[in-house]
C-alpha cells in the first residue's frame, strides 16, 4: 500500500487515466498494444493494493509504461508533478 491516503488517491487517479486511454484504444480496435498497456496497469494496481509501501515502485512502473507507450508519458509527468 502507498504511504498515505493522498498518495493512494493520486495513484488511483493515474491508474484511472490509464484505463480510460486503454478503453479508447479498445473502442478504436487498436488491440495490438492494448495487452502491453494492461500488463502495466496490473502492476500499478498491485502496487496500490500492496500492504507494503510501494510508492517508489508505482512511480517506476508508471514511468516504464510511458517509456514503452509514449502516449502515456503524460500520466507519469502529471503524477510526478503532483497534478493528479
Amino acid at each position: 500500500m502507498l504511504e498515505s491516503n493522498s498518495d493512494t488517491a493520486r495513484s488511483a487517479r493515474a491508474l484511472h487515466r490509464i484505463l480510460i486511454k486503454a478503453r479508447h484504444l479498445a473502442q478504436c480496435n487498436n488491440t495490438a498494444q492494448l495487452a502491453g498497456i494492461l500488463d502495466w496497469a496490473e502492476l500499478l494496481a498491485d502496487d496500490i493494493a500492496s500492504i507494503e509501501d510501494r510508492s517508489r515502485q508505482f512511480g517506476e512502473h508508471l514511468e516504464g509504461l510511458g517509456d514503452d507507450h509514449p502516449e502515456f508519458a503524460g500520466v507519469f509527468r502529471d503524477y510526478n508533478e503532483g497534478r493528479l
